[in-house]
C-alpha cells in the first residue's frame, strides 16, 4: 500500500553587506567580494548539514525547517524495528546488527559521531591484540577496514562504510522520541546517535524507498537554471541606510524519505567503549 504525502521548501539563506568606501581592494588577491561568498558558501552549508541532522517541522518551533535524521527516524520510520533506543548505555554492536536487519531496504553507509568513531576504532584495534590472549579478537569479526576513493582508511560495518560527522554533537538524553525535537545538550550525561542511510536513486514517484534531499530555485527565477543548484547568489546595487550593496546566498531544499526504511537510527548512546 502507499501513502501519498506532502511537503514544503525550507529556505535557507545568508546575506551580507558590501561597503562601498573600500573597492579598491576588490581587484587585489584580497577579493572582498570572492572571500565574502566563500564566508557565505561555508556558513549555509554548516547551517544546512545542521538541518539534515536535527531540523524537526512538527517540533522544530519554526515552519520553514525540514525534517532532518532524526525526525525522519522518529516520525516515518517503524519506530520499533529501525529506531532504537540505546538506553544510555555504550552502544552495543548486537544492536547496531539488529538495526542493519531491521534496514529491509540496505543500508548505503552509517554516520556517526567522533567520539562513537574513537570508541569503534578502539574495539577494532587494541581490543582485537588484547583477546588474542582469550581467542575472543574474533568478536569484532563484522568490523573491517578498507580505503576510500583517496586512499583513506574507513571502517566498515557489516560491509558498509562508517562515515564520521561533525554535525553529530552531543544530545539531551531521553528528547526526540516523537513528541519533541531531539535536542542538542543542554545538561547530565552526553548523548548520541548513530544513522544507517539508505539513498534513493530514482525519483521518488517510481517508489523507490531512498532518502533524497532535493533542492533548487523558484520557477520564476529565469536568471539561473532551476536544475542542479544547491544554493544560488544575488546582488543589492543598493542598500536603504548604508553606502555599499548586498549580496544574499539562498538555498530552496527539503528532504524526501522514500520509504520507512530509509533512515534507522540508534539514539541515547553514551561516549563509552562499545559493547558486543
Amino acid at each position: 500500500d502507499y501513502t501519498q504525502v506532502s511537503n514544503t521548501w525550507s529556505i535557507e539563506y545568508i546575506q551580507r553587506k558590501l561597503d562601498k568606501f573600500i573597492p579598491a581592494i576588490y581587484a587585489t588577491f584580497n577579493n572582498y567580494e570572492e572571500v565574502m561568498g566563500k564566508e557565505m558558501i561555508k556558513g549555509l552549508s554548516r547551517k544546512i548539514g545542521d538541518r539534515l541532522i536535527y531540523g524537526d517541522v512538527t517540533y522544530g518551533g519554526t515552519p520553514t525547517q525540514i525534517d532532518g535524521f532524526h525526525a525522519i527516524a522518529a516520525e516515518v520510520t517503524d519506530n520499533t524495528l529501525n529506531n532504537l533506543d540505546g538506553g544510555n548505555a555504550a552502544l552495543s554492536l548486537k544492536m547496531w546488527r539488529d538495526l542493519y536487519t531491521a534496514m529491509k531496504m540496505g543500508v548505503d553507509f552509517w554516520l556517526i559521531p567522533f567520539c562513537i568513531g574513537t570508541w569503534l576504532d578502539a574495539a577494532y584495534q587494541e581490543k582485537g591484540f588484547a583477546g588474542l590472549k582469550s581467542d575472543t579478537a574474533g568478536t569484532m569479526a563484522f568490523i573491517s577496514w578498507g580505503l576510500n576513493q583517496i586512499g583513506e582508511q574507513v571502517p566498515f560495518f557489516c560491509g558498509k562504510p562508517v562515515y564520521r560527522s561533525d554535525f553529530l554533537l552531543a544530545e539531551q538524553a531521553e528528547t526526540g522520541k516523537g513528541s519533541d525535537a531531539r535536542a542538542k545538550y543542554t545538561s547530565g550525561t552526553k548523548n548520541y546517535s548513530l544513522f544507517g542511510v539508505k539513498l534513493g536513486r530514482s525519483p521518488v514517484t517510481e517508489a523507490d524507498p531512498g532518502f533524497r534531499l532535493c533542492f533548487g530555485q523558484p520557477a520564476d527565477e529565469a536568471a539561473e537554471p532551476a536544475d542542479g543548484k544547491l544554493t544560488f547568489l544575488e546582488y543589492f546595487p543598493k542598500l536603504e541606510n548604508y553606502i555599499g550593496k548586498g549580496m544574499r546566498m539562498t538555498s530552496y531544499l527539503t528532504t524526501l524519505p522514500g520509504s520507512s526504511m530509509c533512515i534507522g537510527r540508534i539514539y541515547d548512546i553514551t561516549d563509552a567503549a562499545v559493547t558486543v
